[in-house]
């Protein structure tokens, strides 16, 4: 059995004001959530532009003034470096230092065939594009400076003769057996770290986009009692985006 509930008319009316006046907040509410999602978000809560820069692996081979760490020695040496453009730090430079100089950090070891000698050399580097755009397109003349320190020992003792002794039987002079000793001495370089410039001139080749082939001619001159000129070829591939 179903019963009735009469519904006053005071409070029909009252519901209806009620829905109306909910939809008439409804719909600048819903157009504020609108524009709130449409609107970008405030800059310093957006990441920045990405990095620019580029990565670098290189072989080269050098030879070591005796200065440096005694008798003179061609290296084989392995190394990397990392360039970033000074364009996207810098907004006040001028126009052609911005667009053409990178700068950053390099690492290079090296040792001997028998790995008797080692060395290391780390620093900061600048590199200048020559040129305002690539040659035919492709060819990139840089000119580069690396400021740093670099170490150089050898891995054992290198024996150098000093002198000969002669000794000799006694009895009949003539007759005796005469054998003669050579004594030597090792030599021991200093250890230690020495403060190094090294100016170079080479190019870049694209090979594809992001990729290039590169060679240096470089001049590692190492500061021990004086300027020690140490020249070293290098070439390798670098990496950019």
């Amino acid at each position: 059995m179903t019963r009735t509930i009469p519904f006053d008319p005071m409070a029909r009316r009252a519901v209806a004001r009620l829905a109306t006046s909910l939809a008439l907040l409804g719909v600048p509410l819903l157009t504020s959530l609108g524009a709130c999602a449409m609107t970008p978000l405030p800059v310093a809560a957006q990441p920045g532009p990405p990095i620019r820069g580029s990565v670098e692996g290189y072989v080269a081979r050098a030879r070591l003034d005796r200065g440096v760490a005694g008798p003179e020695a061609r290296l084989e040496a392995i190394g990397a470096r990392l360039l970033l453009p000074v364009a996207q730090f810098t907004d006040g430079a001028p126009r052609w230092l911005a667009e053409r100089v990178d700068v950053g950090g390099f690492l290079t070891s090296a040792a001997t065939d028998d790995r008797n000698l080692v060395s290391r050399h780390v620093g900061a580097q600048a590199d200048v594009r020559l040129t305002g755009r690539r040659l035919a397109g492709r060819l990139e003349p840089l000119a580069s400076l690396g400021i740093g320190a670099f170490r150089a020992r050898r891995e054992g003792a290198v024996d150098a003769p000093l002198n000969a002794v002669c000794l000799t039987a006694r009895g009949d002079a003539a007759a005796a057996d005469v054998r003669c000793l050579s004594l030597r001495r090792p030599i021991d370089p200093e250890p230690g770290e020495s403060f190094a410039l090294s100016p170079a001139v080479g190019a870049r080749l694209a090979l594809v986009p992001g990729l290039a082939l590169r060679v240096d001619a470089r001049d590692v001159i190492v500061y021990q009692g004086g300027p020690r000129h140490n020249p070293e070829l290098g070439l390798g591939l670098s990496f950019s985006r």
